[in-house]
């Protein structure tokens, strides 16, 4: 009896094991995707160029604030009491916006960010399914997401992928008159 359970095991695992090795799975690392293709590098720019503007106000603001606690600290005995509660008033007023801006800033980013990587994966995900079709592969994974402990490097298609999205960005040469 126990015998037998272990051939039934034992052929149990050999064919889900055949049934496995008929299997042909592939990676891609998004993130290299991201840094490396011509599309990913555009994001990146874009965002980064955005990331820029937006600390250029904020230092602009900050530096607004900065000056009038410079005057409120360099005039606080000569001015009037009445000047002084209209100064720290205008201080924290611009305080509070530049909390509020800071604030909205970041989801700003945030949003362009999510916008930006969507279309970014809605022109690379055809390009994948394409290349999944032609090499018959039945599962594609992506290294960037938490899990993967392991893989072999020759099932890595990342380079097939940001050659293949790099094609459909290239611009054409421009023809001779």
């Amino acid at each position: 009896m126990i015998k037998r359970f272990s051939i039934l095991i034992s052929l149990t695992l050999i064919l889900f094991s055949l049934s496995l090795a008929q299997q042909k799975i592939a990676f891609i690392d998004s993130n290299r995707v991201l840094q490396e293709s011509i599309g990913g590098k555009d994001v990146l720019k874009q965002l980064n160029d955005a990331r820029a503007k937006k600390q250029s106000e904020y230092n602009a603001k900050l530096k607004e604030i900065t000056d009038l606690r410079n005057k409120y600290s360099s005039q606080r005995y000569a001015l009037s009491e009445d000047a002084l509660t209209k100064l720290l008033n205008e201080i924290e007023q611009k305080e509070t916006a530049l909390k509020r801006f800071q604030e909205d800033a970041e989801k700003e980013l945030a949003n362009l960010q999510a916008r930006l990587f969507k279309k970014l994966q809605d022109e690379v995900n055809p390009i994948i399914e394409k290349i999944g079709q032609e090499g018959n592969y039945t599962l594609i994974l992506d290294l960037a997401t938490q899990g993967i402990i392991y893989y072999d490097r020759k099932a890595d298609i990342t380079d097939e992928l940001i050659k293949r999205y790099d094609q459909t960005k290239a611009t054409p040469p421009a023809q001779k008159k």
